[in-house]
């Protein structure tokens, strides 16, 4: 054993230009398959990330109202006026529940449409007074909302008192925001009869209406609902100053979304993708260029890679026969001239393994930090991945070498006889 070692270690530092032409194959192979999975796989891995963090995320917004027959790609529709009084501290609103009045609570706690940042001022965390009218004819969370809601928050019931319906008279709160008026998420206010005013003004914003349910605050902590209001209402109660309607068209998923709003530009009609659409409809279009285009010319490549190996290979069993029939002739058994071609063509190997760690993570750093920085592409850079699939290569490429090394020398053991 060590005697081949001596030899092949010998063999491996005199016939340099062999053993460079056989680096040189083996490490365009390891480089060129390493960049393209692990390319491929961080694109995977992301937009897996965006359609399981954040699912209800897909659709498309419209100010106008879409036939649904016209495009029916269209799964749910989500349609919402917005009342959002500017600069009212929520201290100056009163909510009323069976005639007993609870002052609203000015703290600075809230956390859902943006997360706590010591640059951010401080105003950005004041609890918001927002009521959202919903249509009641149609869905106030699609199954997109519930989808993302189950990925971050498990089998939690999304409900914590009553039924998230709505009707002209009816009313919805969260637990968070009843906390902000002082009162518990108790099943016993459902039923109850509410009024929401502001105690500067004496603009009475809701009067009347009957608590329908109470929900989990987590929901607007989905990607989707971050921002809208934590009091639900009809829309046929009409709050004087709402906005005017906007309706969220749902798809089934990203890929179906990014169809319809395909279609809406073909047709000029005046949209807004969510940025994790965008991101995704990025990503993803790279992704079918990668998977169709690259993979082509890898295939290609590959092939072409191997059939120079293979010839490099020949050629250097053919240069070294007579070297190799001289080593059995003077006693060197067939065994340990099976070992001396491992372990040349092993040599070359780490030396390829060692390099295309070096210039495939170059290469993959350069990528993630210049060429697709903006689509906020993460895990681009994985030593973890590129260790792993450079392994599994050179493994392939040394298997394949037992079984040259084996033929060689088996062959030059037929030729003596």
């Amino acid at each position: 054993m060590i005697k081949a070692l001596f030899i092949a270690w010998k063999n491996f530092r005199c016939k340099k230009k062999v053993m460079l032409k056989l680096i040189s194959c083996f490490f365009v192979i390891m480089c060129s398959v390493s960049c393209f999975f692990n390319y491929t796989t961080a694109i995977n891995v992301r937009l897996e990330q965006i359609i399981n963090g954040s699912a209800a995320k897909s659709y498309v917004e419209t100010e106008s109202m879409i036939n649904s027959q016209d495009y029916p790609l269209i799964s749910e529709i989500k349609e919402i006026a917005r009342f959002e009084p500017e600069n009212i501290p929520l201290k100056h609103i009163r909510l009323t529940v069976n005639g007993k009045e609870y002052e609203g609570i000015n703290d600075y706690s809230y956390d859902f449409s943006t997360p706590f940042s010591v640059g951010t001022a401080q105003h950005v965390y004041s609890v918001t007074f927002i009521i959202d009218a919903y249509n009641n004819k149609e869905t106030i969370f699609t199954k997109n909302d519930i989808q993302e809601y189950k990925e971050k928050f498990g089998d939690k019931n999304l409900e914590i008192a009553g039924k998230a319906e709505l009707s002209s008279d009816s009313i919805i709160f969260t637990d968070y925001m009843l906390d902000k008026f002082g009162l518990p998420a108790d099943s016993s206010l459902i039923g109850a009869e509410i009024s929401l005013y502001n105690s500067e003004t004496g603009e009475i914003y809701c009067d009347g209406l009957r608590l329908s349910c109470i929900l989990d605050s987590n929901i607007f902590r989905i990607s989707s609902l971050k921002k809208f209001g934590q009091i639900i209402i009809s829309s046929e109660h009409e709050i004087k100053g709402s906005s005017n309607h906007t309706y969220y068209n749902y798809a089934q998923n990203y890929i179906l979304a990014y169809e319809l709003a395909n279609q809406l530009s073909a047709d000029n009609i005046p949209h807004y993708i969510p940025l994790e659409l965008y991101y995704f409809c990025e990503i993803y279009k790279q992704n079918l260029i990668v998977s169709r285009v690259v993979f082509m010319i890898m295939i290609v490549f590959l092939i072409a890679m191997v059939v120079s190996i293979i010839t490099v290979l020949y050629f250097y069993h053919c240069n070294q026969l007579d070297y190799r029939q001289m080593l059995l002739a003077m006693g060197l058994k067939v065994k340990s001239l099976f070992l001396i071609i491992l372990i040349e063509i092993a040599l070359c190997i780490l030396v390829s393994y060692i390099i295309t760690l070096i210039i495939s993570g170059t290469i993959m750093f350069l990528i993630s930090r210049y060429l697709i920085s903006s689509l906020d592409v993460e895990g681009m850079f994985s030593i973890s991945s590129l260790l792993s699939i450079s392994s599994i290569i050179a493994a392939l490429i040394f298997a394949f070498a037992i079984l040259f090394a084996a033929i060689s020398s088996n062959n030059i053991k037929n030729r003596l006889k």
